[in-house]
């Protein structure tokens, strides 16, 4: 059984953006329990620095 995200508080949750240093485990795990999750793999920006990984414009954050 996976413990899902309460499905009336997710609007109040943010999306979460990890950069390569996450592991894809995580983010896949997290996204199974209803988590808006997008890394850097997603992105595109693999390799970036957190510099340019901030002023990246996120495409694949599910719009709320």
């Amino acid at each position: 059984m996976v413990e899902r995200a309460d499905e009336d508080l997710t609007s109040l949750y943010i999306p979460l953006y990890f950069d390569e240093d996450v592991s894809v485990d995580i983010t896949g795990n997290l996204r199974t329990r209803g988590f808006d999750v997008v890394c850097a793999r997603d992105e595109g920006t693999l390799h970036r620095t957190d510099d340019e990984q901030k002023c990246t414009p996120f495409r694949n954050i599910a719009p709320s």
